[in-house]
């Protein structure tokens, strides 16, 4: 395993953040991507995303990913919906 485990914690509000790792400028926490089987580093992932899609599958074409409570490094299931963004 490269690089150090990745720590959560539950707040208050239910919200499921990392707490070991820093979040980028927009406040959202990418990790690699472990489903990722090709040659080379794996690629970075949001990881709302990655646990979204780890639980629901792909996310169709056309729809986003939103955080029902607002926050951005929140990887809560029930705190994620699919948003229609057309």
């Amino acid at each position: 395993m490269r690089g150090k485990p990745i720590v959560y914690e539950k707040t208050a509000t239910g919200c499921i953040v990392p707490t070991s790792h820093k979040l980028n400028a927009d406040g959202y926490f990418r990790t690699r991507d472990d489903r990722y089987t090709g040659k080379g580093r794996k690629p970075l992932i949001m990881n709302h995303r990655l646990v979204w899609e780890k639980a629901h599958g792909p996310i169709p074409e056309g729809y986003e990913r939103n955080h029902m409570c607002g926050n951005r490094a929140c990887c809560n299931l029930e705190h994620l919906e699919l948003l229609d963004r057309n």
